[in-house]
Parts: structure tokens; sequence; C-alpha cells
């Protein structure tokens, strides 16, 4: 196959959730783990524009399954920490036959033992950084991609569930001295991304994850994190909300419903 033709199907990617899609099109197309890894490492850190790590990549072909070890994405520029994701094993179920159309589907992505690290600065947050980065891809004043890479911003997927266990938390803010404060997160599960199953653009993808991570955090840290932190982080993630799109906002709903027991917590900006 063509490089142009494999790095689209790399292209399907957003965060942990692009990530399987990448390797699901790889796992069909060229069936190869070091291809499947180099690929998600690129797309990845041309997407968010942040360092990637991926230690290993298993494809098993006839079980519709992939495994992806030592995950990590970095902070954004202007950050002090190394890390802002990271996850020891990330499992993946496949709609193979979907991977051959052009709305390929996961059935579920299982992450265990997650870390995620909220840094705040005056500035905004690390998270909300992010989103922007790969928003940057989407909306009327939308980057020009390389054309390889075009695909990237432009292919949609459709998630059925994600599942996450074993999660922990940091949060790291001007009140804590620059030290991470650990916040104990529950089971984290989200099914059907984008409502009704719709596909999703890959800034959404990564809004709708990203923004749901925030909303345990924040749902987690009642008695732990001060008052106003919540406004805070409204702030920050209020500038990236219209770029996420629809998708997004319907998380950031959620994220506002869960938050009213301290403060009422990244609700959405009503114009």
């Amino acid at each position: 196959m063509k490089k142009h033709k494999i790095l689209k199907i790399i292209g399907i990617a957003a965060v942990v959730l692009a990530i399987v899609a990448i390797v699901g099109g790889i796992f069909l197309y060229a069936g190869r783990n070091a291809i499947a890894r180099k690929g998600i490492i690129e797309a990845l850190s041309y997407i968010l524009q942040v360092d990637v790590q991926l230690k290993k990549v298993s494809l098993s072909p006839f079980k519709g399954a992939v495994s992806l070890e030592g995950f990590v994405i970095g902070n954004p520029v202007g950050f002090d920490g190394k890390e802002l994701f990271s996850a020891d094993k990330i499992d993946v179920a496949l709609d193979i036959k979907s991977f051959r159309t052009d709305e390929p589907t996961i059935k579920l992505i299982s992450m265990k033992n997650a870390s995620v690290t909220l840094e705040q600065k005056l500035s905004g947050s690390n998270i909300s950084k992010l989103i922007d980065n790969a928003s940057r891809l989407q909306g009327e004043k939308k980057e020009e991609a390389p054309k390889e890479k075009q695909a990237a911003s432009d292919k949609k997927i459709k998630i059925e569930k994600i599942l996450l266990e074993g999660t922990k938390a940091g949060v790291v803010a001007p009140f804590t001295g620059g030290k991470s404060l650990a916040v104990p997160i529950p089971r984290i599960e989200m099914n059907d991304l984008g409502g009704n199953k719709e596909p999703m653009k890959i800034p959404q993808a990564i809004g709708a994850f990203f923004k749901e991570i925030v909303k345990s955090i924040l749902s987690a840290g009642k008695g732990i994190l001060p008052a106003d932190f919540d406004k805070q982080i409204g702030a920050a993630f209020s500038g990236a909300t219209e770029a996420v799109g629809k998708a997004g906002e319907k998380v950031l709903d959620s994220v506002g419903d869960a938050a009213k027991g301290i403060g009422g917590l990244l609700k959405k900006d009503k114009k």
C-alpha cells in the first residue's frame, strides 16, 4: 500500500479515541505492530502539538483486538509537568468490518491505571490548551494541514464505550504551591460519544474525553479543592467550547450539572 494511503488511515485518531482508530486502520492494511506504533505517535503529536510516547502496540487481527502499553501524552508548552495523561495499558475491541467503511466503529476502549494531571495557571489549564491545539484543525479559521495529515482532522469515528478504572488524578495550581494534590476519582464510563451514535471528528472526541475526566476530578474534589477553583477551570474551558462543537458541548453541559454541588462547575458559556 502506498505511503499516503497508510497516513490517511493513520489520521482516524484523536487522543486515546483516535489512537485505537489509527491502530485499527493500520491493522487491516498493514498488520505490523511497529508501523502502528509509529503512526500513532506521529499522528497524535501533530494533532495535539505535544510529545507523545508509546512503548508497545499488539494487534490481534482475528480477534478484532488492539492492546497499547506505556501510552503518554506530554504537557503543552508553558506548563511545568512532563505528563498530562498516561495509561499503563489500553485494551480495545473493534468492529473490524466497519474499518472498511467511512465510519469505523470502536466497541470498547478499556483503560487501566491511568494517570491525569490537571494543571491550572492564570492563563488557563493544560487540558484546555490541549483542546485548543486540536481545535486549530477545525472551524472556519482552521489551520490547513499538510495533505497527508488532513484526514487526521476530518475523519469521523464512532465510539460505543470508554471505561477507565483505577485512575489517579492530580491537581496543580497556585493554591497547591506547585505540588500535585491527589484527588481520587471513581470508575469513569462514557457511552455513545456524540449522542445517538453520531460519528465525531477529532477535536470533538478530544474535548468530550478530557472534559469527562475534568468533570470526575471536580466532582470527586468536593471538600478538597477550593470553592473558587471551579470558576478558574470554567473560564479556561469557555474559550474552547465553540471549537469543540456540539459533541463537546453536550459533555460540558453534563459537567455543569454534575458540579452544582461545588459551585456549578464548568457551565456552558451562554450567549
